[in-house]
């Protein structure tokens, strides 16, 4: 059984993410000068991008 689904997750910003998220997300502006796409799509799960930056 194979099913396609589309799930969509805002991205959220510096403003609009939690505590752990936001310093992530102002760590990745500074660093970068932007904030990615991807990261502002994991910061809906804190857990999630904490994992990714730092494994």
């Amino acid at each position: 059984m194979t099913e396609t689904y589309n799930m969509t997750l805002g991205l959220l910003s510096a403003e609009t993410a939690g505590p752990g998220a936001k310093a992530i997300l102002d760590s990745a502006k500074q660093g970068l000068g932007f904030v990615p796409n991807m990261y502002a799509a994991m910061a809906n799960q804190t857990g999630l991008l904490e994992s990714y930056s730092f494994g």
